[in-house]
């Protein structure tokens, strides 16, 4: 495992904020554009990987099976 990982957090239409984590930084920036198609502006961030529970892969946000 990496000693870094990528949050990427934007608000929800719904009100409040959505947050999903990624192990590579080329994850986490093929998600943020997927999501400002929605109108959604992401926010990236490094963090340490000690941090994260829950993986993101997919670049449309399915979490880890």
């Amino acid at each position: 495992m990496s000693e870094t990982a990528w949050k990427v957090k934007q608000p929800s239409r719904y009100g409040g904020t959505r947050t999903r984590y990624f192990r590579t930084r080329h994850d986490a920036y093929a998600y943020a554009p997927f999501m400002e198609d929605f109108g959604a502006r992401a926010e990236l961030t490094e963090v340490p990987a000690t941090e994260v529970t829950e993986y993101t892969t997919h670049p449309t946000g399915r979490a880890d099976s």
